[in-house]
């Protein structure tokens, strides 16, 4: 279970980042990407969505996972799309490795 926390939260590190770096394009502010982020963490504050207590990681401060899941959602359905697959996959090859790992006992 700790590898897929760690996928979590280093996607979730590459997700915030290159959100960050969109919002300055071409030498000029990305007022699109600024109003998509903006409007992602405004509805993951209203509707108080934390992807990190979902995944099982508990942050000192609520907001913290709130802010990343508005940072995440401001992405986009194909991106939270792609994010779910990835922590999918952890989660299974976890399962599979803890069930192997049982079974040669």
């Amino acid at each position: 279970m700790e590898l897929f926390k760690i996928i979590l939260v280093a996607a979730l590190c590459e997700a915030t980042w290159e959100t960050i770096k969109m919002t300055w394009q071409n030498g000029k502010i990305s007022l699109d990407r600024i109003g998509a982020l903006l409007l992602g963490i405004l509805l993951a504050l209203a509707t108080k969505m934390d992807i990190l207590t979902l995944a099982g990681l508990h942050s000192a401060h609520l907001v913290v996972g709130i802010i990343c899941t508005g940072i995440v959602v401001s992405r986009g359905a194909n991106f939270v799309h792609d994010l779910l697959n990835i922590m999918n996959n952890a989660q299974s090859s976890q399962r599979i490795k803890m069930e192997k790992n049982t079974s040669d006992k």
